[in-house]
This record gives structure tokens, sequence and C-alpha cells, in this order.
């Protein structure tokens, strides 16, 4: 009984893992030609939270927010930020060179 409460735990964590770090990551990071294969898609996002969630945690402590609403708040607005900043962009028409 105790082993099935874990293995739902540990779902739970995974899948909150995979949409925060990989999942959410990837509607907003622009993939290039050559990164088409399963683990480019699952690592780039990964890289790129991991450093926005370095940086935002550090930012935060500078300034003695750390806490966990503080966090959450911060990946909310860079979410919204980004993924804003990627539909602006999308609807320009590309520029000659």
């Amino acid at each position: 009984m105790m082993w099935e409460a874990n293995v739902l735990m540990f779902g739970k964590v995974l899948f909150s893992f995979l949409v925060l770090f990989v999942f959410l990551p990837s509607l907003i990071i622009r993939f290039q030609n050559e990164d088409d294969s399963v683990l480019d898609r699952i690592f780039i996002p990964l890289i790129h939270s991991s450093v926005f969630i370095i940086i935002a945690v550090h930012i935060l402590a500078a300034f003695l927010l750390f806490e966990p609403i503080s966090i959450i708040a911060a990946c909310v607005s860079g979410f919204l930020f980004f993924w804003r900043r990627r539909l602006v962009r999308s609807s320009q028409p590309a520029r000659a060179h």
C-alpha cells in the first residue's frame, strides 16, 4: 500500500518536471533545422529552463525575495514575456539582407 502512494507521488513529480522544464520551454524556444532528434527536443528546453531558473533565483535572492511565490511569479512572467516576444517576432515579415 505504501509503495502505491510513492509511485503516485513520483508520477506527479515527473509530470510536473516534464511540463515545467521541457514542454513549456519548448513552446517558446526556436529550434534550428538540425534540432530534429528527440534528445535535442528534450535537452535543449531543459538547459534553457534550468539557466532561467538559476538566474531568476539569484536575482530574487539578491533582493531578499526568495520565496516560492516569487519564484513562481518570476517563472510565469518570464514565460509570458518570452511567449509574447516569440509571437511578435513570428508575426513580423522577414527582413531582406
